[in-house]
């Protein structure tokens, strides 16, 4: 006997089979994104303070107005001097010793130590007595490097020849001079100095305003000295010299540093202004010494397309007056700052030359916000405009006491 089934329409299906893979892929996806998809805009931001109750506060991730030319944006670094010091560091030290000879022979203090090769030695000491005319030798592996007739209280500073292997043997001798049964000398404050080169390196952080990165980035210093340096921005060498430099230099910043720099600084992908961080550093190499003159980041920012911004506010309509507060990041061209609010229709400037980076403020009444409250609060539209090019940082507008 066959079944009797109700049969349900294949569209139907497909309906069902469609509905369930969106909410399967909007409960899979980041909460922001799915938002997104809903036509929610559930984005939230962070004014580093607490934002009074009844105020309206915005983080601006792009900028206001536009340039239809290339613009040169500098970032100075400074003048600075850049020089490889040393260091002394007393290998072996001896209070006073006595050194003498005879007839039978001349005697020696030997003295073992450990060599770097690339390290500059010292011998440094004090004649504290001298018994007839002695001859003062000293030597270096066998090799005589210095010798003098000492006399009492003089005090005697040997600079030691490089030595290629990592031991070393440094003898000083006493050696009879003319006809005496016996002469001899006494040595105080007895060292061996080695002096260690301790590069000392200028490392500054600059801080550049970028459109997400596109544009041309530069180095510009000037070298004014001798020897070896390298250049480096956020770990990578982009540049080095030798010998003696006073060229003023201008060095492309690599395309990999932007974009490490891009990705540290942080900001959300929708962000159209970014802020970078480079960090210069100038190394010289050993026994070099420069001064770094006019050194600086430029930015060739290309054309921008005009831009203006529109945010929806709602703020308390209890007070009497009200402070837009405008905060500037920076001004790359300027211009006059246009301000409009609706529905009220109200309009008005912050001119090129009152235009502050920093907070600019500009005091509302409530005829500006709107008139007529809904529900306790004034809402309604905030547009920003400019025929400069500014890059703003974030926006408030609280209410304020008369």
């Amino acid at each position: 006997m066959a079944d009797n089934r109700e049969k349900i329409p294949a569209v139907v299906i497909l309906m069902i089979m469609l509905i369930s893979s969106v909410v399967i892929y909007i409960l899979l996806v980041p909460p922001p994104v799915a938002y997104k998809l809903l036509g929610i805009n559930n984005t939230t931001t962070s004014p580093g303070f607490t934002v009074p109750a009844g105020a309206f506060f915005k983080n601006i991730s792009t900028y206001i107005g536009g340039y239809p030319n290339p613009q040169l944006q500098n970032y100075p670094i400074g003048t600075f001097g850049v020089s490889y010091t040393q260091k002394n560091y007393t290998v072996f030290s001896k209070k006073s010793l006595a050194v003498s000879s005879s007839l039978f022979g001349s005697s020696s203090y030997n003295l073992f130590f450990n060599n770097t090769p690339s390290d500059t030695y010292y011998l440094l000491m004090n004649v504290g007595s001298v018994s007839g005319s002695p001859k003062l030798a000293v030597s270096v592996n066998g090799s005589q490097i210095y010798s003098v007739l000492p006399t009492t209280n003089e005090s005697i500073a040997i600079k030691l020849p490089s030595v290629d292997s990592e031991k070393a043997l440094l003898s000083v001798t006493n050696y009879l001079n003319g006809f005496a049964f016996s002469q001899s000398f006494t040595l105080d404050n007895v060292k061996l100095v080695k002096q260690i080169g301790n590069s000392s390196n200028m490392t500054s952080a600059v801080k550049v305003m970028t459109f997400s990165g596109i544009g041309d980035y530069y180095l510009n210093y000037t070298p004014l000295g001798s020897g070896n340096m390298s250049v480096y921005i956020n770990g990578i060498e982009v540049s080095s010299i030798s010998g003696t430099n006073t060229k003023t230099t201008s060095v492309t910043i690599p395309p990999s540093v932007i974009a490490s720099a891009v990705r540290a600084a942080g900001s959300s992908q929708d962000s159209t202004v970014l802020p970078l961080t480079f960090n210069v550093s100038f190394e010289p190499g050993k026994q070099a010494s420069y001064e770094i003159a006019n050194a600086g980041v430029s930015y060739q920012i290309p054309s921008i397309a005009g831009n203006k911004i529109s945010l929806y506010y709602n703020v308390s309509s209890t007070a009497s007056n009200y402070a837009m507060v405008l905060d500037v990041a920076s001004i790359i061209n300027s211009g006059n700052l246009t301000i409009t609010i609706n529905p009220s229709g109200f309009s008005t400037e912050i001119p090129a030359d009152k235009l502050a980076v920093g907070q600019n403020a500009v005091i509302l009444s409530p005829s500006d916000l709107g008139g007529n409250s809904q529900n306790g609060a004034f809402t309604g539209t905030v547009t920003l405009s400019s025929n400069g090019l500014i890059i703003p940082e974030s926006i408030t507008i609280k209410p304020v006491s008369s």
